[in-house]
């Protein structure tokens, strides 16, 4: 067998800009356990900290589209490129879903 393909792959080999919804949840997931995802109440948004880049981060924050039907990536924005994209979610609104799902202090805010 060969070691290649047991070893994880590496952070900065993952595809963090893309938008295929199942890629994107499994590293968002990731960043959120990992605790790289911090709610800031006093700007009500999220930062999600880069593993890869020292001191890069994004920033999301909640929208309120028209369409009361709308998909759960389209009620955020993100400031990376991907952010707006209407085909499918970034890494970063896929870590801030998973984190708000979980006991955060998102949760305790929004639920007094």
């Amino acid at each position: 067998m060969s070691s290649n393909t047991t070893l994880p792959p590496l952070v900065s080999s993952l595809d963090w800009e893309t938008i295929d919804p199942l890629i994107a949840t499994t590293l968002g997931k990731a960043l959120s356990n990992r605790g790289y995802v911090c709610w800031r109440p006093q700007q009500l948004q999220w930062i999600v900290i880069s593993p890869t880049q020292l001191g890069r981060h994004e920033m999301v924050h909640k929208t309120y589209p028209a369409n009361e039907l709308a998909v759960w990536w389209h009620l955020l924005v993100c400031t990376c490129p991907n952010g707006n994209n209407p085909d499918g979610p970034c890494v970063h609104k896929c870590a801030v879903r998973q984190h708000s799902t979980q006991l955060s202090e998102y949760k305790f805010y929004t639920e007094g």
